[in-house]
């Protein structure tokens, strides 16, 4: 006699095609919601460990074509930063897993080797996925002071046995990185301790208090030295890092143009950004809430990334784009002129 009817089981077979068609489409609708909900509710912070908070003219200040309004002014923007700075990671750490940044990081950073150079470093979120087995040094760079000593402390915190690269922690601007021939400013050793000196004795005692704690405290990880050297000079790094940065640059051509600058001849410039995408719908959804995102957080989300790394006039090796082609991982060249 033939079983139950609960017993007749029919196992269903599904085509690869047809799995990846569902996963697509559960994709799309997560990442179309999530991007829904970040530009009608308070806009959570977006992926940049920038820093580089100089704000923009007006978001199409790019060509872009988007929101165009007057901006905040330069020092909310860097206050922006300073204020976000030590709650930074906890706020955006789900975003990027969710996202699948993380992963995107570390598979641009073990791209870096020889002496690097890190533009618009944040908190440091790229520390971890550094190969420092196969850098000479590692010189991170952000304009935002309290960025920067959080992403000291990350390292400190990671212990100096993680590899054999100098790694150095300085304040500088990405759109002023060249030294110019009659600057002194990176021209020899002295002139770089002089000059970090000098910064720190004109910081605030509330400023210079954390660090000073940080050092003498007795088994308490050493933080590195935070040094005010600003510029650095040209083709000194084989490799240049900017990882959502140039959302934040109030000029962002002349960021990537300087990073060139700094770049030897044949070195590699890696980028991850985020910005206009190649949906209709998304780039509304952007442009809509561009402005308050930057008045927020001090970025602009909707700038065309590709169109600026063509105006920079960098050689572009590969370039994909990811989340409805808002997310640009990128890995060029400088210019044979720069």
């Amino acid at each position: 006699m033939p079983g139950p009817a609960g017993a007749c089981l029919h196992t269903m077979h599904l085509s690869p095609r047809t799995i990846a068609k569902g996963v697509g489409v559960y994709f799309a609708a997560a990442v179309s919601g999530y991007l829904y909900l970040r530009s009608t509710k308070a806009p959570a912070p977006s992926p940049c460990g920038c820093g580089a908070s100089r704000p923009a003219a007006n978001a199409a200040g790019d060509g872009s074509g988007g929101w165009d309004e007057a901006p905040a002014s330069p020092a909310g923007g860097q206050q922006t930063f300073d204020r976000l700075a030590d709650r930074y990671d906890s706020c955006i750490n789900v975003d990027e897993t969710f996202m699948g940044v993380k992963l995107m990081r570390r598979w641009l950073m073990r791209r870096a080797e020889g002496d690097v150079l890190e533009v618009s470093a944040g908190t440091g979120r790229n520390l971890p996925y550094y190969d420092l087995r196969r850098l000479r040094s590692l010189t991170l760079t952000d304009t935002s002071r309290h960025m920067l000593v959080n992403a000291a402390d990350k390292y400190a915190e990671m212990g100096a046995s993680t590899g054999s690269a100098r790694v150095r922690f300085e304040l500088a601007d990405a759109q002023h990185l060249a030294a110019t021939p009659d600057s002194s400013s990176g021209s020899s050793e002295s002139s770089s301790r002089a000059h970090a000196a000098a910064g720190a004795a004109q910081q605030p005692p509330e400023a210079r208090q954390p660090q000073e704690q940080m050092q003498g405290a007795v088994g308490a990880p050493h933080r590195p030295q935070l040094r005010q050297q600003q510029t650095f000079p040209p083709r000194s790094f084989d490799c240049v890092v900017d990882t959502f940065g140039l959302c934040s640059q109030q000029d962002p051509v002349t960021a990537l143009k300087e990073m060139a600058r700094v770049c030897k001849p044949g070195g590699r410039i890696l980028l991850l950004q985020h910005g206009k995408g190649t949906w209709g719908f998304v780039n509304s959804i952007l442009d809509s809430g561009a402005g308050e995102h930057y008045l927020k957080w001090g970025c602009w989300w909707n700038r065309d990334i590709e169109r600026i790394v063509r105006q920079a006039g960098l050689r572009v090796d590969s370039m994909s784009r990811w989340h409805f082609g808002t997310t640009y991982l990128v890995v060029a060249r400088p210019a044979e002129e720069a």
